[in-house]
């Protein structure tokens, strides 16, 4: 089984073939992502980080709520404060829970450098520690049959970490080189919490990506 992934490798249970095995090729210090597709067209991603000891053997998401596949919430210039993000593009990009807010506030073009500008903006009263984001283009639409396409894009310059401490606004900047997407595809962009469980998700249509301003 080929995953196109060096870190980790998967394996189909002989015995139950609705159970994937997965295990490190070696310890990594990043965020990968694994995929499963069931019978019904449902997709399923799932964030892989690597730990020596892990408290818990077993994970049984079964219990929790649905996740949103869209943009969970649209933020409006009135709710984001004009004052605190002068040269804020995008409104329309965001998540917003935990009483912090997680948008996507620019993406602009400058010699075929695609530039996507993020801000994590934290009004709990706990620091929001987190890893760097990541970029996958996925399909739009799910499939009954045959894979979905997944492809984790790597950025060539990251700016300054998104961790926040309470009641502080964090930026940072990422850029790749002549990103683009399909009308049938979207860009997510992950955020996961180091050692917590608020974790945050922005899609991006291909207008968003390919329609970006190109920067004076």
């Amino acid at each position: 089984m080929d995953i196109s992934n060096k870190v980790v490798a998967a394996k189909i249970i002989d015995s139950n073939k609705s159970v994937l095995a997965i295990k490190a090729r070696e310890p990594f210090s990043f965020h990968t992502s694994v995929s499963a597709l069931e019978t019904d067209g449902t997709m399923h991603t799932y964030i892989v980080a690597y730990e020596e000891s892990p408290a818990r053997l077993i994970l049984d998401y079964r219990d929790m709520p649905p996740v949103v596949n869209e943009s969970k919430i649209i933020v409006k210039s009135s709710s984001a404060g004009k004052n605190t993000h002068k040269n804020r593009h995008l409104y329309h990009v965001a998540d917003k829970e935990y009483g912090i807010t997680f948008f996507c506030d620019d993406i602009y073009v400058e010699n075929d450098i695609s530039t996507f500008s993020l801000c994590l903006e934290n009004k709990s009263g706990i620091r929001y520690d987190c890893s760097d984001a990541i970029f996958v283009v996925e399909n739009r639409k799910r499939f009954r049959r045959g894979l979905v396409y997944e492809k984790q894009q790597n950025p060539i310059a990251i700016g300054e970490s998104l961790s926040t401490p309470s009641g502080k606004t964090s930026h940072c900047t990422f850029r790749f080189d002549k990103l683009s997407i399909t009308h049938d595809q979207v860009l997510k962009i992950y955020l996961y919490e180091v050692q917590g469980s608020r974790n945050f998700t922005l899609t991006l249509s291909p207008n968003d990506v390919n329609r970006a301003r190109k920067r004076k």
